[in-house]
């Protein structure tokens, strides 16, 4: 009477009933049949009851030894939800040692694994679900981000380009650039600004691009983005600091004067700024007297 009771509950969408019924169904009968208490704990879950679920869950695995993919699943859930990340962790460790191939093993074990802030190991389990299951395109943006996390850039910026293969945001291409310069792969990094750039051209991404170039020593072009990231906004004059010691570097004295003297106007700056046109007054001297001496 109560299972068919609890089935019907469970038709109506009345989980709670359904899930109360079922248990009572299962606690009168003699045979003691797990799958009964396995349906109860479903209908508990259905209904957010997760003190219940677990309580069900547990004693399926514990007195009745039932550790189905079905059960560690629903139960690792309701611990995952609860905060119980570690009690989760174990139980679906043991699931994927047992059975390898279960890709959403996989994945609620990454999610263990983040919530309890194990994030090498969350790294670790969802690359092995990305085998067992090829990557959608918003899972492929959380793999580059784990990898971010981690400390492994050039594993992130590879996930995020296969992401973009078929286009992106700007968001994402600057995401995408930011990984490959913490790789040092700077020419791909400012592949991936550009991308962004022709769609919005924005302080931070200039700055960004301003800054793979100097980097690289391509003093000139990296002038030319400092300046016109200090055109788009300048809260402290640094773009204008950076500007005029690029063309300094680069061999642009007259630009260089122009530029830091821009610089002077930011008190952040002006001690930094007035130093460098310090030095570039006896860089002038020497270049003239070389000139005279050339002519002579």
């Amino acid at each position: 009477m109560w299972l068919n009771l609890g089935k019907l509950y469970y038709g109506q969408k009345a989980y709670a009933k359904s899930g109360d019924a079922l248990e009572k169904g299962f606690r009168a009968n003699i045979k003691k049949e797990p799958e009964v208490l396995f349906m109860a704990m479903a209908a508990h879950y259905q209904a957010g009851n997760l003190d219940k679920t677990i309580l069900l869950g547990e004693e399926l695995v514990n007195t009745y030894g039932r550790e189905s993919t079905e059960v560690v699943s629903l139960l690792a859930n309701a611990y995952i939800t609860t905060g119980n990340s570690p009690g989760a962790v174990n139980m679906l460790v043991r699931l994927t040692e047992r059975n390898p191939d279960n890709s959403n093993a996989w994945k609620l074990l990454t999610q263990a694994y983040f919530k309890n802030q194990q994030y090498r190991e969350a790294a670790v389990a969802y690359e092995t679900y990305g085998y067992l299951q090829e990557l959608k395109r918003d899972e492929l943006f959380i793999m580059g981000d784990l990898f971010t996390m981690i400390g492994v850039p050039i594993r992130a910026a590879q996930y995020y380009e296969k992401a973009l293969s078929a286009g992106g945001e700007a968001a994402e291409y600057e995401k995408m650039s930011v990984a490959y310069y913490s790789a040092y792969a700077f020419d791909k990094a400012i592949a991936s600004i550009d991308q962004a750039l022709l769609q919005e051209r924005t302080y931070e991404r200039l700055l960004l691009k301003a800054q793979l170039y100097y980097l690289q020593d391509k003093f000139i072009d990296a002038q030319n983005l400092y300046v016109a990231a200090a055109e788009v906004m300048s809260k402290d004059g640094h773009e204008w600091l950076m500007a005029g010691y690029c063309a300094m570097r680069g061999g642009e004295l007259e630009i260089s004067r122009e530029l830091l003297h821009r610089a002077t106007e930011f008190p952040a700056q002006r001690k930094e700024a007035m130093a460098l046109l310090k030095m570039l007054t006896p860089v002038e001297e020497i270049k003239t007297l070389m000139s005279q001496m050339k002519e002579t």
